[in-house]
């Protein structure tokens, strides 16, 4: 059911890639931020690629690797560009950051998913993530704004009866997840640093409660 292509096999190796068009969330922007902005990721961080098996016994022969540090990266940019940001770029951590309003320095902490079937009684499947971010935000002068860990866990997409493509929905909740940590954070500086309020624009897609998929 959930790794029916894997049945004939002793594990079944899958990649993912990034695509920005799961970057969706259904948390809304609360305010706006002027002025510009550059996410700041080392090149371990920005380069970073997990793989891994799930923690759940279904789907244990099979493994993902994901490029996480791209995604978290490009999550990021999103995010803080949907909240008023004249432009946000992508720099390195050893750039000179003297020309952005706000720098972003997300860190991952851990990532690791699994395919729940005890919660569906055996019937279905959920693809879940648990992802820990460490967000820290600077001004041009380099003084902190905003220092928080954040975490998605059990963070999911919905369940399903069948599906050959498994990996690519926990792929869908990965990015889901840090697109809507970092929709949090930037609510978070808006908060803090006391920017404009805004009416908040109604989210996107993205779900806590289960759902039947049966791609």
């Amino acid at each position: 059911m959930l790794v029916a292509s894997c049945a004939a096999v002793t594990a079944c190796n899958h990649s993912v890639g990034l695509n920005t068009q799961y970057l969706q969330s259904e948390r809304a922007i609360e305010g706006t931020l002027d002025g510009y902005g550059a996410v700041a990721m080392s090149a371990f961080d920005r380069n970073r690629v997990i793989s891994s098996n799930p923690t759940s016994y279904t789907g244990s022969a099979t493994s993902l690797t994901a490029p996480v540090g791209l995604i978290v990266g490009e999550a990021a940019i999103a995010a803080f560009d949907s909240a008023g940001l004249s432009s946000v770029v992508s720099i390195s951590e050893d750039d000179s950051t003297a020309t952005y309003d706000y720098v972003i320095e997300p860190r991952i902490a851990s990532f690791s998913y699994k395919y729940d079937q005890l919660s569906n009684l055996g019937m279905a499947v959920t693809p879940k993530v648990d992802l820990v971010l460490h967000i820290r935000i600077r001004d041009s002068a380099g003084e902190i704004l905003l220092d928080s860990s954040y975490s998605r866990i059990d963070y999911h997409r919905g369940a399903y009866i069948a599906s050959f493509e498994p990996h690519e929905k926990v792929n869908m909740a990965l990015h889901e997840a840090a697109y809507d940590i970092m929709i949090e954070a930037a609510n978070d500086l808006v908060a803090s640093t006391g920017a404009n309020s805004a009416t908040p624009a109604s989210g996107t897609t993205g779900s806590s409660e289960d759902e039947d998929l049966t791609s």
